[in-house]
């Protein structure tokens, strides 16, 4: 696990008590959060949940996510889209057999969000 992410969590643990056995449930339980909404967004989480909250026990996911500042704009892809909400389409094999791949040019494939 990464240093910046064991921080954040000792310091969530600091201000909730939470054993052993649950901790460690609880750091692969954030893990995924951490991991997609990047450090600076997880960070602001974590001192919204500690400075915000009047919780009286570690944070449950549901209640975690609760503090997560807002992105200013969210993009996201069209699963239905020929491109699978990848981005990237199947172009087919090259001369030596590769397979090649392509940006999707379907301008109804990205949406965003304020």
């Amino acid at each position: 696990m990464s240093e910046r992410y064991e921080k954040l969590m000792q310091r969530m643990a600091g201000n909730w008590p939470v054993d052993e056995d649950k901790l460690a449930v609880k750091l692969r339980e954030f893990r995924s959060i951490y991991e997609g909404n990047g450090n600076k967004r997880f960070a602001e989480c974590v001192q919204n949940c500690i400075h915000q909250s009047q919780l009286r026990f570690f944070p449950t996911v549901g209640e975690f996510l609760g503090f997560m500042p807002k992105r200013d704009h969210a993009f996201w892809r069209d699963s239905n889209c020929e491109c699978k909400g990848t981005g990237f389409v199947d172009a087919g094999q090259d001369a030596d057999n590769n397979r090649q791949m392509r940006r999707c040019g379907n301008p109804e494939c990205v949406h965003m969000t304020v």
